[in-house]
């Protein structure tokens, strides 16, 4: 279920921080809070910054691959590579997506 609230920029920039140094979604930071627990941080949250940098290093090479490519047959190799990021990523946000949907 999605909700409005009415917030300043400067409650949003808070709610938005506490949340993220829970490594929470906000929707979950703030159901915990109105619940009168203080958001604790996943103790899975380290695992999936370290991922996601992992993904950001794949994608630099891509990138860098991209630029140097001479024919269109690394077009197929690229692909696939942006694929399996696609799919680490999916695997990364999955526990926090089935949180969310649990939630609602």
């Amino acid at each position: 279920m999605r909700w409005e609230i009415t917030a300043t920029p400067a409650e949003r920039a808070a709610i938005t921080q506490a949340a993220y140094h829970a490594g929470l979604p906000i929707g979950a930071a703030m159901a915990q809070l109105a619940e009168g627990v203080r958001p604790n941080q996943r103790a899975d949250w380290r695992i999936g910054i370290d991922a996601l940098m992992r993904c950001a290093g794949l994608l630099e090479e891509i990138a860098d691959a991209v630029a140097a490519a001479e024919d269109e047959s690394a077009g197929a190799d690229l692909a696939a590579s942006l694929d399996r990021i696609g799919m680490e990523i999916a695997l990364i946000a999955r526990p926090w997506l089935r949180r969310e949907k649990n939630a609602s």
